[in-house]
């Protein structure tokens, strides 16, 4: 769909609020077109600025036509009954399927819509039979042969969407073109209707067998390929692409034919302490953002409070000691709530699990009670700790002394005299994943408000990171190596914890710029200069942070860390622990933020980026000249 199109009209998507419906939206919102999602729900996700949600029942020819307003191309997603329960309301899944289709396409030619992208599905032409790569000249399926009233309405109302092809426009405009998309089963990163009925099977221990010959083969497709499939077909109705969409049905897929169970299998392999069958409590001042599944706990309490924890590890054998605060941005110079939680509520933890004969304590601490701001090449365990006067914020010092206490607990007696507890501490690199939320939300906001306009450091630098479930891994492992099957191995141990690839910190998120649709800085600042900045920051947030508590660009910490060459080696985490990394790159990320309805926007505030641009090279220019007397001086 080619930019400019705003000018000419807008694209409205049925069943807009739904995953691949928003997904869509934002994906060709993205491209500057005016884009309007219809739906009788509100999407989950908060709507991109700019874009319309209008709350309306296809079922309704009124609302539709009202909803059709100016609209050069519909694409009708909405539909009901896919699966489960859904799948036997025949009624409702023919007055949405087929009237709802039908109020659709009549709205379309009485509004003067020229396009029409219809998304249908393979069941219009399977019904149990074998397929080997099967094309669209084979015919629909019987309809009185179909084993589900779902199949049986999406083929009636993929014939009448194609049936409707070359129709005249009320408008008196030219003709209507329409196509069909037939997709297989859908998945991604935030697929709301298929993967998490599986996973509540498996989460439930439903998922006891599989069945069928191993060798049978399916389909399924990734949601950007579908929606990259859809934008293609609504160009190709073009008479730019000479129409040759119009009247045609089309299979959708990865290209990828898999046994059904195979396709899931790191699904079902990749949960962690929930999925081995142990009784899980997240203890915590904030409850989590996702739903729970069945039967794990949740208690809301503050481990600043020890009552309050020892009332949690009631029962409890092992605990993963997490909660930490202060690691990033403004929460970086809140130096007493950083003590409270770091030390104070690290010594809690330790005196809880002594009085409640917990045997177990993982400790989650970090690469900077080593590192600060010294380069480090493939260092080990055998490093000393950073001293504690030379770390450049209050973060890294006071985890450097929460690890200290928690590997002194180690063999500390337990309470209730049956025997002594066992801790490790795992120093994780900086996390990354699907959801994360503290540093790629942080980072992904500075690059859509055009504040990413230069990298620093040497272009040599290396720096490392974790992947989540890499770091789940570990957990679960370190937890392991605790017990006396494993003779206590990791018994008051610290492991360096990594993806075990160094790279330099911005090549690493490149195509997270580039894949939000972002031009990649070419402008590479002195890291002392950025440091210098950085300081700056500080010591202003320092004198006015307790009246406007602002979010710095930067903090010196955060600079060293980006800027400064320092990894570690994994072997003594594989060696002790059998930790393995596995290699995953920032697709997921993108794929997850895309999902949000983030990326590059067309952009109509010419004069608002020139002043934000001018303000910001004239705060760089004061910087560099206050820098300069101090640069001989003033280094790393």
């Amino acid at each position: 769909m080619e930019e400019g199109n705003a000018a000419k009209g807008r694209v409205l998507i049925t069943g807009g609020g739904g995953y691949f419906g928003f997904r869509l939206g934002c994906a060709i919102y993205q491209k500057g077109v005016d884009v309007i999602l219809f739906d009788v729900v509100k999407p989950l996700q908060t709507l991109p600025e700019g874009m319309k949600f209008v709350q309306g029942d296809i079922c309704c020819l009124s609302e539709v036509e009202e909803a059709l307003r100016d609209v050069i191309c519909v694409f009708h997603i909405a539909s009901y009954g896919m699966s489960g329960r859904e799948q036997l309301n025949r009624k409702l899944i023919e007055d949405v399927n087929v009237k709802g289709t039908e109020n659709v396409i009549q709205a379309c030619k009485s509004r003067g819509v020229s396009s029409l992208v219809y998304t249908s599905t393979y069941n219009v032409i399977f019904g149990g039979q074998i397929i080997e790569n099967g094309d669209e000249s084979l015919p629909y399926l019987p309809l009185h042969l179909h084993p589900d009233h779902y199949s049986r309405t999406k083929s009636l109302a993929e014939m009448k969407v194609l049936e409707a092809n070359g129709a005249e426009l009320g408008n008196g405009r030219g003709v209507l073109r329409t196509c069909a998309l037939r997709p297989a089963g859908i998945y991604g990163p935030g697929e709301q209707r298929h993967l998490p009925r599986i996973v509540s099977y498996i989460e439930r221990g439903l998922f006891k067998f599989v069945y069928g010959d191993p060798l049978s083969l399916v389909e399924f497709v990734h949601v950007d390929n579908l929606v990259q499939a859809h934008v293609l077909a609504s160009e190709a109705l073009r008479a730019s692409k000479q129409h040759v969409a119009a009247g045609q049905a089309y299979f959708i897929s990865d290209g990828r034919p898999v046994n059904n169970f195979e396709f899931f299998r790191p699904l079902v392999e990749g949960c962690a302490i929930y999925q081995k069958g142990v009784d899980v409590i997240l203890f915590d001042v904030v409850k989590p953002l996702q739903t729970l599944p069945e039967g794990m706990k949740f208690v809301q309490g503050d481990i600043c409070c020890l009552s309050e924890v020892e009332e949690a590890l009631r029962d409890v054998i092992c605990v993963f000691h997490i909660a930490s605060y202060g690691m990033s941005g403004r929460e970086q110079l809140n130096r007493k709530l950083i003590e409270d939680v770091n030390v104070k509520g690290t010594e809690n933890v330790i005196q809880a699990c002594k009085s409640r004969g917990v045997s177990s304590l993982v400790y989650t601490s970090t690469y900077n009670v080593i590192f600060g701001g010294q380069i480090i090449e493939n260092g080990d365990e055998s490093l000393p700790y950073l001293p504690l006067h030379l770390h450049p914020d209050h973060y890294s010092r006071t985890k450097s002394l929460a690890e200290m206490k928690v590997l002194e607990a180690n063999g500390a007696e337990l309470g209730n005299g049956r025997g002594v507890l066992r801790t490790c501490a795992l120093r994780p690199a900086g996390i990354y994943g699907p959801g994360e939320q503290r540093h790629l939300p942080r980072i992904v906001s500075y690059i859509e408000r055009g504040l990413f306009k230069f990298v620093y450091g040497d272009p040599l630098s290396l720096v490392e990171f974790v992947h989540v479930d890499n770091l789940v891994q570990a957990h679960v492992l370190a937890s392991e190596a605790l017990r006396a099957s494993k003779q206590h191995v990791a018994a008051g141990q610290a492991y360096f914890i990594s993806d075990g690839r160094p790279v330099n910190n911005f090549e690493f998120f490149r195509p997270l710029v580039e894949g939000l649709g972002y031009k990649f800085p070419t402008l590479r600042l002195p890291l002392s200069l950025v440091y210098f900045f950085a300081f700056l920051t500080e010591l202003v947030h320092c004198l006015v942070g307790r009246v406007y508590n602002f979010q710095p660009l930067l903090t010196r910490t955060e600079v060293y860390k980006t800027g400064v060459t320092h990894y570690f080696s994994m072997d003594k985490a594989r060696k002790e622990l059998g930790y393995e990394p596995r290699q995953y790159s920032l697709d997921e990320v993108v794929e997850w933020f895309r999902s949000q309805g983030c990326g590059a926007k067309p952009r109509n505030d010419t004069v608002m980026r020139l002043v934000r641009d001018g303000g910001l090279l004239v705060v760089l220019i004061a910087v560099l000249l206050s820098w300069f007397p101090s640069a001989v001086t003033f280094s790393l």
